[in-house]
């Protein structure tokens, strides 16, 4: 009688864990596979930096793998002098200088272009860099002497001469366009500053 009751009991007890294991939640969840965290993927790197000129208020782009450099500088003095110049030049030698010159509010641009630049030629405005009038000459090169694509920017009582010496590098007169393009005066109205417009002077092919 003894066994007959304990065979009972052990059967009730396994029935009872067989029920316990088929009731929901009874049986413990699937263990699920947490996808593997990938890292943030790193930022690029602006391929341009910025050019900040505090002395004579103006900030310019550039490619980041450029050199910037303050040429010269000219004490306040006789009119029509350059006060300073900064060069951007790359590893193949291409190179973008701004000029700073003086010059008297009340005098002409054409006027200033004949006395400074000894440029005796009709120039009008056919641009317009950082919300200002401006004028944008190429003057073919020939005979080992590169074209020299030069804008002038007139504001106040200075001249900004931003220019580029190329005998057909495609990439650094393209860099060239973008740095005009992004040349800004710090006292133009901050809505104004970032309007420019180029007429299309970049050759469709390499030039000769």
């Amino acid at each position: 009688m003894g066994r007959r009751w304990t065979a009972c009991v052990l059967i009730l007890l396994l029935a009872a864990v067989l029920v316990l294991l088929s009731a929901p939640g009874g049986r413990a969840a699937p263990t699920q596979l947490q996808p593997a965290q990938q890292a943030p993927a790193p930022a690029e790197a602006d391929p341009w930096e910025t050019f900040h000129n505090a002395q004579y208020g103006y900030s310019m782009r550039y490619p980041a793998e450029w050199k910037a450099q303050v040429v010269f500088e000219n004490p306040a003095g006789e009119p029509h002098i350059i006060r300073q110049r900064v060069a951007f030049r790359s590893a193949q030698q291409a190179q973008v200088e701004i000029d700073v010159w003086d010059r008297d509010p009340s005098m002409p641009m054409e006027q200033w272009f004949r006395a400074v630049e000894n440029i005796t030629s009709t120039v009008e405005i056919n641009a317009a860099i950082s919300g200002q009038d401006a004028y944008l000459r190429v003057e073919p090169g020939g005979c080992g002497v590169p074209t020299v694509y030069a804008a002038y920017v007139p504001f106040d009582d200075k001249v900004y001469k931003i220019s580029h010496p190329n005998s057909g590098d495609l990439a650094s007169l393209a860099a060239y366009d973008e740095m005009l393009r992004s040349f800004s005066l710090w006292a133009v109205d901050p809505e104004t500053r970032s309007q420019s417009s180029l007429p299309d002077y970049l050759p469709r092919a390499p030039l000769t």
